[in-house]
């Protein structure tokens, strides 16, 4: 056989194989089902919340004074009825050892790098002042899919104190 011929025969092949192959896959992508996410249990929550907060609280080496482990409490206020949550706040004051704005800033920076590290993701930054005109510093993180919250608030308590909160919680849960 000529070369010629054989990519005749090649090319008559490929022509006859193209619409059988297309006709098998229509072109379309085969519809594939978005996965639905599973309900998160308060077990599962809790769990989490437990396990990141204690460890924010080693990485900024919170004492035993300054850390109030709740999550084994239930919370309905604020709920639907049938479901509770389940909190876990750390507290600490702090000299401030600068200009007021700039040492509540760098303790909320500080503080949100140990949060970001453990997988959450910021939601709401705020900075305003309180009714008496006091610099607050408000971040919030979440784990979504697992329904835990991390609120971390930075404030002055005095013109020489700063108060760090980081409240965390599960959603309202079953």
């Amino acid at each position: 056989m000529t070369p010629g011929r054989s990519r005749t025969i090649t090319a008559a092949i490929a022509a006859l194989a193209l619409p059988a192959l297309l006709t098998a896959c229509n072109g379309e992508p085969e519809a594939k089902a978005t996965p639905t996410p599973k309900p998160v249990s308060l077990a599962q929550a809790t769990e989490v919340l437990a396990r990141d907060g204690q460890e924010i609280a080693r990485v900024h080496e919170f004492q035993p004074g300054e850390i109030d482990d709740a999550t084994d409490k239930d919370d309905s206020k604020g709920c639907p009825a049938g479901t509770v949550r389940h909190r876990f706040t750390l507290t600490r004051e702090a000299p401030i050892t600068g200009p007021m704005r700039e040492s509540l800033a760098s303790m909320s920076a500080f503080v949100s790098d140990g949060i970001e590290s453990r997988g959450y993701r910021r939601t709401s930054y705020q900075e305003r002042q309180d009714e008496v005109g006091r610099e607050i510093f408000v971040t919030v993180w979440q784990k979504p899919d697992l329904k835990v919250t991390f609120t971390n608030t930075v404030r002055a308590r005095s013109s020489t104190k700063l108060i760090n909160v980081i409240a965390g919680e599960t959603g309202c849960l079953r």
